[in-house]
């Protein structure tokens, strides 16, 4: 990008909600493993840049309640230019391999 294009940071963030979250016991701790795929596409289409993460995600078998809702998991960035774009994120759980995806229309001003 030249230096007078304007220029902004798109934050891409995920939550996991351990109560829905298949687990194993390992060591007295339940246990998965997360995989986001996170892309940015222009508005035609054509893919811009991506990003790919692995989690370890743990927590004790007490906790219950709003204490699963676990938190922040991914917390991606991205540099655009003023314009247009289409964000998905995908993300798989190793343990019972199911996909979740997710797609959002976003305007950089």
């Amino acid at each position: 990008m030249k230096g007078d294009d304007p220029v902004a940071r798109l934050t891409v963030q995920a939550n996991v909600d351990l109560a829905q979250l298949p687990f194993r016991f390992v060591d007295g701790q339940k246990r998965n493993e997360l995989t986001f795929v996170t892309a940015v596409f222009e508005r035609d289409g054509k893919y811009l840049n991506g990003n790919t993460r692995v989690i370890g995600v743990h927590w004790k078998p007490e906790t219950s309640g709003n204490d699963q809702r676990g938190g922040k998991a991914l917390d991606v960035s991205f540099i655009l230019k003023s314009g247009d774009y289409l964000v998905r994120v995908v993300a798989r759980d190793a343990e019972s391999q199911h996909l979740l995806a997710e797609a959002a229309a976003v305007r950089i001003p």
